[in-house]
């Protein structure tokens, strides 16, 4: 039935034989992850109880991955059918695909049982929490089908961070291509690298330079396989995020219910909304608290903000949000504003000073050259601000002059209202101060 001849890479080798409950794939592009992950269904498909599932982000990507799974799993009697690609072998094994593109996406498994799950470029799920959502459909009431999950992704992306603490790369102690024990399970990480992968490089020599003519930061990635944050140009805000860590200004903020409070707000409607609380002593400005969601509505951050005070004794005195948020936009059955459901939902709400957004990024650096964060609290947001950058086209490999609009956005778009509001609060406070020094005068 099989006339298929694929002679597997070192790498690719040791990935397939691995018995590691979370095994991770990830190194450069063109490393060969996704050729390997096909196959690594193939031992288990031989069990006509077999289930198992493919995850993307996207759609699109999706449909590139059934593609290349087709020609493979053709050859060992699978039959694609829907919209939404489910394989069913001669024996009744099921491989079943999805995405992430969905509102419900990261619930809908809940209660599923598959063998083996694969998700593709796994920095793409911005947080652990939401991984770990899709893993509780990752179990086995067949002793015959442990159950073991694979992740293919390249360094970079929403969930960089959290995947690289979770598979401890990098650190000093981690055993290289050896399945480790953490917590009660068996982990493994293999870098790939496309040097590693001689059938690409034969078979497509205009890829690899086109990786090896990337900008700095990304050839590092996409090319070497780099998880180190390394700081560029590109990146708006990377460079003065890590000064403030080396000048300790990442650090425990106490929260003090005593001084000036105020928060700012991205009101997005499709994208998750971006809350910042910061406080002011003196000229210190305190960034103090982070938070952030989506599909909420707007009384879920309202109730976050009084959660906050009720905690902390701190009151909020001003809520700032950008001028978008006068666009009127359906609340029940009535027309009202974002800005005007704020008001009414108890909070002195303005608008952050309306400038252009070159001029709002230049005030962020001014800001984070002196501001405190609490390193717990604003974990995210900090996140978030370092890796907010240009956009990068792939067709004129280089940066474009506009930022990328991605999972970064919210947060930084957010921290520009704080960094303008704050601005005007400071240069209001001199200004009164001045004006009693004369008065006493």
């Amino acid at each position: 039935m099989n006339n298929m001849v694929w002679k597997p890479t070192t790498k690719q080798t040791i990935m397939l034989a691995s018995t590691a409950r979370y095994i991770l794939f990830g190194g450069s592009r063109g490393g060969g992850k996704t050729d390997s992950a096909i196959r690594w269904f193939l031992d288990y498909t031989q069990n006509p109880n077999f289930r198992g599932l493919v995850i993307r982000k996207n759609a699109t990507d999706l449909t590139d991955f059934v593609e290349r799974a087709t020609l493979v799993w053709k050859h060992y009697g699978a039959i694609k059918t829907g919209k939404l690609a489910v394989f069913k072998f001669p024996n009744g094994a099921i491989i079943y695909t999805g995405h992430l593109a969905d509102k419900n996406a990261y619930e809908k498994y809940q209660g599923h049982e598959y063998h083996k799950i694969l998700i593709e470029e796994l920095t793409h799920i911005p947080t652990q929490e939401l991984f770990e959502k899709l893993m509780g459909s990752l179990r086995s009431t067949d002793k015959s089908l442990p159950p073991q999950f694979l992740a293919t992704t390249n360094p970079g992306g929403a969930g960089h961070h959290w995947v690289k603490e979770y598979w401890h790369i990098g650190e000093v102690d981690y055993p290289p291509l050896k399945k480790f024990n953490d917590n009660g399970n068996t982990k493994i990480f293999i870098p790939a690298n496309i040097d590693e992968n001689p059938h690409l490089a034969l078979k497509d020599p205009s890829y690899v330079r086109f990786l090896e003519n990337l900008p700095a930061d990304l050839r590092e990635k996409w090319l070497k396989g780099n998880w180190d944050d390394i700081d560029t140009e590109n990146q708006y805000y990377a460079t003065r995020i890590t000064k403030a860590e080396k000048d300790g200004r990442i650090t425990n903020v106490p929260i003090e219910a005593s001084l000036r409070t105020y928060a700012s707000l991205d009101l997005g409607i499709k994208d998750k909304m971006a809350l910042w609380i910061w406080q002011i002593h003196g000229r210190e400005v305190r960034i103090v608290d982070y938070y952030d969601n989506r599909n909420q509505p707007l009384k879920h951050y309202s109730d976050y903000m009084y959660d906050f005070t009720k905690a902390t004794g701190a009151r909020i005195d001003t809520l700032y949000v950008p001028h978008d948020a006068n666009v009127r936009s359906m609340t029940s059955d009535r027309l009202i504003t974002r800005f005007e459901k704020m008001k009414e939902l108890g909070h002195n709400v303005e608008f952050a000073p309306n400038i252009g957004r070159d001029d709002g990024i230049d005030e962020v650096r001014y800001l984070l050259d002196t501001c405190y964060f609490d390193k717990y609290r604003c974990k995210e947001g900090i996140r978030a601000l370092r890796n907010y950058q240009r956009e990068f086209d792939e067709k004129l490999n280089r940066y474009k002059d506009t930022p990328l609009h991605d999972w970064a956005s919210d947060a930084s778009d957010s921290f520009r209202y704080l960094a303008l509001a704050n601005k005007d609060i400071m240069s209001t406070t001199k200004s009164n101060i001045m004006q009693m020094q004369r008065t006493r005068r």
